[in-house]
């Protein structure tokens, strides 16, 4: 993982990790430096209409 960390690094790419299902999995990961994340962690795979519900109450950043 530190390889692929140094990759990125070298060549400023943009990465996310997928497959993160556990808090040990993030925090490994962000010592390591990464900063984006998808997976079990941080939400279930969900139909369209859980996707609009969801993202109705998903605090906004404006």
């Amino acid at each position: 993982m530190r390889l692929l960390k140094n990759i990125v690094d070298t060549f400023r790419l943009e990465s996310v990790v997928e497959g993160v299902e556990n808090a040990e999995q993030a925090a490994f990961l962000t010592a390591l430096g990464f900063r984006r994340a998808q997976g079990y962690l941080y939400g279930r795979p969900m139909d369209v209409e859980a996707m609009d519900a969801w993202l109705e109450q998903a605090p906004r950043g404006d």
